[in-house]
């Protein structure tokens, strides 16, 4: 998804391997036992949120792609692509009711 912005942003990895780095830092962290219970619960909600954000927002670069190369559309459904990202957003709610942020 980050290369669909490359007019827009600039083209660079550091996004990734900053919250890679993050991520591994954690993980061990935990895994050494340097990370309190309130540390590890905020990791899981932090990986929980984040699956769930980037499902919800899958179909976004492909809608971005669309509008920029409206060539590329040709047999394909915008009202398709709308109705999965309002369907994944519908599964926001369901992630805070039944307080399951990974689904």
């Amino acid at each position: 998804m980050w290369s669909t912005f490359v007019p827009y942003l600039p083209n660079s990895i550091f996004p990734g391997i900053a919250a890679f780095v993050v991520a591994v830092a954690a993980v061990l962290m935990e895994r050494m036992g340097k990370l309190s219970e309130k540390g590890v619960r905020f990791v899981r909600s932090i990986s929980g949120w984040t699956a769930t954000l980037l499902f919800m927002w899958m179909p976004v670069s492909q809608m971005w792609t669309n509008f920029l190369h409206p060539e590329n559309i040709k047999g394909l459904s915008a009202s398709t692509m709308l109705l999965a990202m309002i369907g994944n957003g519908l599964m926001i709610p369901r992630a805070l009711f039944i307080r399951d942020f990974m689904w």
